[in-house]
């Protein structure tokens, strides 16, 4: 096993000090480079044990020497350059793992999204390739940021990189204007109870989780260096060309309640109508998008429907409905219609424009589609929304309904946006066929928007109760005990914006915590308790669970030992609602038994 801690240990000693030869020394002085040096050399050993095995499981090749000292004193940080074999040579991009002192002087773990910069022999024609490949290396930024994952501002070279709070879209901006190196990294902490291979696992799933960004950008910029040597077009011509607004088909937002993908489908629809980047419609306020939604939505251009178990093909696709016949010869008659469902209705609409010329794009909106039985739903249109079947697609077909007999394509300016609740079904168990023709995008609980709440106490008093320390700390708890599916979602607390009162955190606990984690654990208050931190709490007044022996000889005659009777009962405890402390011990506790 590769000994993380002792890497850690050298750099925190050791790390930024003088170091001297001991071939040139004498006496103490002496011995005490002499022990540096074994260090140094068992360091870059065991790094290079991180190296084999990231080569091993990832297809990785180390680019860069590993070094321990330079220039007379050791290095203030140590550092792991991985790259796949085809971009070695000519790319400064890779998958870097850092070894870095925190603001304590401790040592850490950091791995990286890493650019790595120029020289100052490099000729200018090199200094503007790496300005361009800037660019293109930025672009891990048009992807979600991951659970677990931090944006860094600068370089180590410069000092430690600085963590970046502000949003996404907002550091995007910030880029754009000043061209700043930002990383987008996963942390693995100091911790004197991490063994070994907790920490080897730690930075496996890091390098497992920046992996894919990696691999986005290194094909942009193989991409875009191929069609400039094809083409010889300049550099700027072909960033601009790259930045080319392409929409998915059909896209799928899932995850837990509350994380806001209903609210997403505004933006995402609204960019579509617009031919614009998601990121950019998001930069401007959410009411100017909801008008321009509505006002789409009124022309006919954006439809919403939601599915249910109910739902069915007659409703989407078409189905025989009755009518009434008022004819002078049979007034009292009831005749049956073949009537388009809610989809084929809109994609008629679409068509017919086009035909008139008008062939922008149009968004039909299904929320909650995994409530619904997508086979029975879909029917034979699952394979018309492909990408390529498309009416207008070199590959397009053509389905004969099954009431109309018609010939029916889904044409290819319309785009299916879904939203999916992953508390009500796992991805996983999504239908197939539809998971295959659906890009999905993940929406995870988002804490840092909590950040700027305060509470306010009866008397207009700042209570001290972090919002956001607390959902993560609920969130972590659910994980542990659950899964990462089931974790509470940022936008059940977007209330106290408005109304930052103890008794608003107490309406949002009472009405929608305390029956999500009713319904996440079948009622086993026990593991509830674990999640609101009232199993560490003294004062039973400050817990939301309270637990009472049941005194069965008190409540039950004869003999019950063959009968498996509970010997906890548990309540809830409304007065803890309103107490201050009940929401700081939920994250306090933890931090005091630490």
């Amino acid at each position: 096993m590769i000994n993380y801690k002792r890497i850690l240990d050298f750099l925190t000693e050791y790390g930024g000090k003088e170091y001297k030869a001991p071939e040139k020394l004498s006496g103490d002085e002496k011995k005490k480079n002499e022990i540096i040096k074994k260090e140094g050399q068992h360091v870059v050993t065991e790094l290079k044990k991180i190296i084999q095995k990231c080569n091993k499981k990832y297809n990785f090749k180390k680019d860069c020497k590993v070094n321990w000292q330079n220039s007379g004193k050791i290095k203030k940080y140590l550092w792991i350059q991985l790259k796949y074999e085809k971009y070695r040579n000519s790319s400064p991009i890779s998958v870097s793992i850092f070894v870095e002192k925190d603001e304590k002087g401790i040592a850490r773990y950091r791995v990286s999204l890493e650019l790595r910069g120029t020289n100052q022999t490099d000729s200018l024609d090199e200094k503007k390739r790496f300005n361009r490949i800037k660019e293109i290396y930025h672009k891990h930024l048009d992807i979600s940021k991951g659970e677990g994952m931090d944006y860094v501002l600068g370089s180590n070279e410069y000092g430690t990189p600085k963590l970046i709070s502000e949003s996404q879209d907002y550091i995007k901006e910030k880029i754009m204007k000043n061209n700043n190196k930002v990383q987008i990294s996963v942390y693995i902490e100091n911790s004197p109870e991490k063994t070994n291979e907790e920490y080897h696992n730690e930075i496996m799933n890091a390098v497992e989780k920046i992996k894919p960004y990696y691999e986005y950008v290194s094909e942009k910029l193989e991409k875009e260096e191929e069609t400039s040597t094809m083409k010889g077009t300049d550099n700027k011509n072909e960033i601009e060309n790259d930045n080319e607004i392409i929409h998915e088909k059909n896209t799928i937002l899932y995850g837990p309640p509350g994380t806001g993908k209903t609210y997403n489908t505004v933006y995402y629809a609204v960019a579509i109508c617009e031919n614009k980047a998601i990121d950019d419609v998001k930069k401007d306020l959410y009411s100017d998008v909801l008008k321009r939604y509505n006002d789409y939505k009124n022309s006919g251009k954006i439809e919403f429907t939601t599915f249910h178990q109910s739902y069915g093909y007659e409703e989407f696709i078409e189905g025989i409905k009755p009518c009434s016949s008022i004819e002078e010869k049979n007034t009292n008659g009831l005749e049956y219609s073949i009537v388009s469902g809610a989809f084929k209705a809109f994609c008629d609409i679409v068509k017919e424009k086009k035909e008139r010329g008008n062939k922008e794009n149009s968004v039909f909106i299904i929320d909650e589609i995994n409530r619904g039985n997508i086979s029975k739903i879909f029917g034979e249109l699952i394979t018309l929304i492909e990408d390529t079947k498309r009416e207008g697609e070199k590959e397009q077909i053509s389905v004969k309904l099954s009431y109309s007999q018609e010939l029916f394509s889904v044409p290819n300016n319309v785009y299916i946006i879904g939203t999916m609740n992953t508390a009500d079904r796992s991805i996983s168990l999504m239908d197939t066929a539809l998971r295959r023709r659906f890009h999905f995008v993940e929406m995870m609980p988002d804490t840092k928007v909590l950040k700027d709440i305060s509470i306010n106490d009866k008397e207009g008093k700042d209570s001290g109760i972090d919002v956001q320390e607390m959902v993560k700390k609920i969130n972590e708890r659910i994980e542990i005990l659950y899964d990462r599916e089931h974790t509470i979602g940022h936008a059940l607390f977007l209330g106290l914006v408005e109304t930052p009162t103890v008794e608003k955190l107490a309406s949002i606990f009472k009405k929608s915590i305390i029956p999500l984690l009713q319904e996440y654990f079948y009622e086993d208050y026990k593991k509830i308790q674990l999640i609101l931190g009232d199993n560490g709490k003294k004062d039973d007044s400050n817990k939301f669970i309270c637990d009472k022996e049941i005194k069965i000889r008190e409540i039950f005659n004869g003999d019950i030992n063959d009968i498996d009777v509970p010997n906890i009962k548990y309540s809830i405890n409304d007065e803890a609602f309103y107490s201050i402390d009940s929401y700081l011990q939920i994250y306090e506790m933890v931090k005091t038994n630490e």
